[in-house]
């Protein structure tokens, strides 16, 4: 009976997936919470008829918050929150 087929280099086949799922589902769970924070938004802003000082505080929490959520952000301490000493 013959052996089944293997990968030729198993480690490294399945080091290339770990990582392509750790990049999908990275990006599907950051895609998550914009989603979330926008829906939060116009909900927010809907709910208090757009007035004025309150659209002001949400559009500013919203913008902060998906800004905070780009690539080039990672690892970005701003006024060196929680930066190493």
């Amino acid at each position: 009976m013959p052996k089944p087929l293997q990968p030729i280099f198993p480690q490294l086949f399945l080091n290339i997936l770990n990582v392509y799922l750790l990049f999908t589902t990275h990006l599907a769970y950051q895609l998550f919470l914009n989603v979330c924070s926008l829906t939060r938004y116009l909900i927010a802003s809907h709910t208090t008829d757009y007035q004025h000082p309150m659209l002001f505080f949400n559009t500013l929490a919203v913008f902060v918050l998906v800004v905070a959520k780009f690539p080039n952000m990672h690892k970005v301490r701003i006024f060196g929150i929680n930066g190493d000493q």
